[in-house]
């Protein structure tokens, strides 16, 4: 996790001699300055390009609760879908169902009615005629008389039949009296669905549809053309009444033949044909169009936009609403005038350049390393963008879930930075998305609480599933804040302001679900150390802190203790605890390669240096440093803890052996250079490592005291501090002064605690 600052100060050293002008001159003309400059303007870009700046937001989504029925404010049109739907149902139900000819049927008959004439014709006699062929010709009354009678009717009929010998004028009154029925086809009834189509009238086409022809119903129905073919054998026979005589004789006698025969069913519905024909018929109808004037309630038959009954409770937007509220705005949007385009995208552009200039100057203010470095610059500005990109997409989305970037965008920032600086990006953020979503105060009041909310409750996560619970107590919070601010705003409380609400809560809830199993992928990609990652990384079995136990237990115990106070003096001053925690553990690991050298680690009278040169221990003192970071780089150790490995000395003096070396040249005349006996440095780049310094000197110098009293200890915490103050070891770290002092007192606190004297008991209570 990265180290925080909180002024500007604590990023220069402490008696800088820069005016403002100075620095605001020197800043001007940096290259860095104008990099900066123009990522923020490329971000600003990519924002304007990935809200759509250039228009205004539709600011209405599906099952959205408008609060009024909102009016027109252009005249404009809209197709009306019941009115279109009506017309192109008519238009269906018009279209004539297709019936397909096939008289193959009609003419077999028609054959089989002059086979039988011809056998009729052909007898000599009634005796020699065929009775099956001759009943056929006769109805009920006619073959219940005598044999007599028919013989009679025979007669009469042969007669009529031998004036035409080939059966040539017969057949044309047959042909002539069939005529009708061969054009228009025969049914028993209709085939088609009677409810889509029409039931008095048909189209017939014999080859294709498109010689259809249109055909009453009653004349193709078979009842009715029976009784019709009688008159049409009457009439056709008095033509032929030269050749055939007896007309009303022969008529009665084929018109019987035909309805014991039975006419033929010569029609087939077409299904695909007439389904073709009423798709074509519905494609032509054009879209019937409702028109709106400006003002007018944007209510329809049928579909509004939000109740329109005064009183009732507004009910969420259906997909018709939605569809006649976007023409509206579609309408607005292309009145506009070039330059009231050219207005809103200056407003839109503005309203970035002020987020980003507030941020800006609270950065640099309070924060000005997290300005300064470009990895933290870019991670801030990335982080921005997408999150505000991300809420606005996500809400045009058929399910709305654009709290879920900016819960997550809340968190994130309070893991990786810190609290102050979530709350501000979070609720630029929610200003921003909520402005190119069109969307006002509420929505506005209600995004930022939840974004609040998130940010106070992830300042202390140090387990993965404790993000969980951030979104569960987020959600509870935030549910009832949407219905507060709702009904405050003239809701009426129901149940779909309630869903509404929980909907909210369910998107907290999935944020914190996800960024669990999120964090470690963005940890790597960021390159950031969380308190949950760090933890993880100072458990005592990492092969490292294992070895350090192994080979160098004084150490090891020295640097548990050292934890313990750094990490609270580090809370003391709003640092991050964790880091240096986790820090103190490793601090000294390089002592694993030559422990013996080291006097928490030495059996009492073994002194390896006794036999070494003042300048040779300080060598092998001052490698720890330069061995530890080794083996932290080796181990992939995040760069926070090898950059406190490396500062925990910073560049101070080795003195006992500085002093040992200063003795020896008073005796031996020689020269003694104090840069020869300083650690290599660098001195601590952060507060955190100005801490760690400081517990780190003052742990070690507290063991080596006799008797730890409490104004022994603070003596001692406050000579070292001053010590390291004149020596300039807080020059480049950001500390100020007031944070050395709560630093000290709690140090001179932990020591305290530590070095503690017992109640001296009775030996029987000792032994006891």
């Amino acid at each position: 996790m990265v180290s925080h600052g909180s002024r500007k100060s604590r990023l220069s050293p402490l008696n800088d001699p820069d005016t403002v002008w100075t620095q605001a001159n020197r800043i001007w003309h940096s290259a860095d300055f104008w990099g900066r400059i123009g990522f923020v303007l490329a971000a600003m870009l990519l924002l304007w390009i990935g809200t759509e700046g250039w228009r205004p937001a539709f600011p209405y989504r599906w099952n959205s609760i408008p609060l009024v029925v909102p009016h027109a404010r252009v005249d404009f049109e809209i197709v009306d879908s019941q009115r279109t739907n009506d017309a192109r149902s008519r238009a269906r139900q018009n279209v004539l169902a297709l019936y397909e000819l096939d008289n193959k049927p009609l003419e077999e008959l028609k054959n089989k009615l002059h086979e039988h004439l011809f056998r009729i014709q052909q007898a000599k006699d009634f005796s020699e005629l065929d009775v099956a062929v001759w009943v056929g010709f006769l109805d009920e009354e006619q073959r219940s008389t005598s044999v007599e009678a028919q013989d009679l009717l025979y007669q009469r009929i042969r007669t009529a039949l031998l004036a035409d010998t080939g059966l040539e004028s017969l057949g044309r009154v047959i042909q002539n009296a069939l005529a009708p029925l061969v054009e228009r086809g025969l049914l028993e009834q209709v085939q088609h669905e009677l409810d889509r189509y029409s039931i008095s009238q048909i189209r017939v086409y014999a080859k294709h549809p498109d010689d259809a022809k249109v055909v009453s119903v009653d004349d193709v129905r078979i009842p009715l053309a029976l009784e019709r073919l009688k008159p049409r054998f009457s009439a056709e026979l008095r033509r032929e009444s030269a050749v055939l005589g007896d007309g009303d004789v022969l008529a009665s006698f084929l018109g019987t033949w035909f309805e014991r025969q039975k006419l033929p069913v010569t029609l087939r519905f077409a299904s695909e044909e007439t389904k073709q024909a009423a798709d074509l018929a519905e494609a032509q109808v054009p879209p019937q169009l409702r028109k709106f004037r400006t003002g007018e309630p944007i209510v329809i038959s049928g579909i509004s936009a939000a109740d329109a009954i005064p009183g009732s409770s507004p009910q969420p937007l259906t997909e018709p609403a939605l569809a006649l509220l976007q023409a509206e705005h579609e309408a607005f949007v292309a009145s506009w005038t070039w330059s009231r385009t050219l207005n809103y995208v200056a407003a839109r552009l503005g309203l970035f350049v002020a987020i980003f200039a507030l941020c800006g100057i609270y950065l640099w203010y309070d924060h000005s390393k997290w300005l300064i470095e470009w990895r933290h610059f870019l991670t801030l500005l990335m982080l921005f963008s997408f999150a505000i990109i991300s809420a606005y997409w996500l809400w045009l989305a058929p399910i709305r879930i654009e709290l879920v970037p900016i819960a997550l965008f809340s968190m994130v920032i309070t893991i990786l930075y810190r609290t102050q600086l979530s709350l501000l990006l979070s609720a630029a953020l929610c200003l921003v998305t909520v402005f190119s979503m069109g969307q006002g105060l509420g929505e506005f009041v209600m995004m930022a609480s939840v974004a609040c909310i998130c940010s106070f409750l992830s300042g202390n996560v140090r387990t993965r599933t404790r993000l969980i619970f951030v979104g569960l107590w987020a959600a509870l919070a935030g549910v009832p804040t949407a219905i507060y601010v709702k009904v405050a705003l003239g809701w009426t409380l129901s149940s779909p302001l309630v869903w509404d609400s929980l909907w909210i809560g369910l998107q907290v809830i999935f944020a914190g679900v996800a960024l669990t199993a999120l964090l470690p992928f963005l940890e790597k990609i960021f390159d950031f150390q969380t308190d949950i990652s760090l933890l993880e990384l100072g458990i005592p079995t990492h092969p490292l802190l294992a070895d350090l136990v192994q080979r160098a237990p004084g150490t090891y115990n020295h640097s548990i203790s050292l934890a313990a106070i750094a990490e609270t003096a580090a809370n003391a001053i709003g640092a991050n605890g964790v880091l240096v925690r986790v820090g103190a553990y490793f601090h000294d690991i390089g002592k694993v390669r030559k422990p013996e050298y080291f006097v928490e680690n030495q059996a009492k009278g073994q002194n390896r240096h006794q036999t070494l040169l003042p300048s040779m221990s300080t060598l092998v003192i001052v490698a720890h440093v330069k061995d530890g970071a080794e083996m932290a780089r080796q181990y992939k150790l995040p760069k926070p803890i090898i950059d406190m490995i490396e500062q925990h000395h910073g560049t101070t003096l080795v003195e006992y052996f500085y002093r040992q070396a200063k003795n020896e040249e008073r005796r031996d005349s020689g020269s003694v250079e104090e840069s020869d006996f300083r650690y290599p440095g660098p001195k601590p780049q952060s507060r955190e490592a100005a801490v760690m310094m400081l517990a780190d000197a003052c742990e070690s110098a507290s063991r080596a005291m006799k008797e730890a009293t409490p104004a022994r200890l603070e003596g001692l915490v406050q000579d070292i501090l001053q010590k390291r103050l004149r020596d300039g070891q807080f020059d480049e770290c950001g500390i100020t002064l007031k944070e050395l002092r709560i630093v000290q007192e709690s140090l001179i606190k932990s020591l305290n605690a530590m070095h503690h004297s017992r109640i001296s008991y009775p030996d029987a209570i000792k032994t006891g």
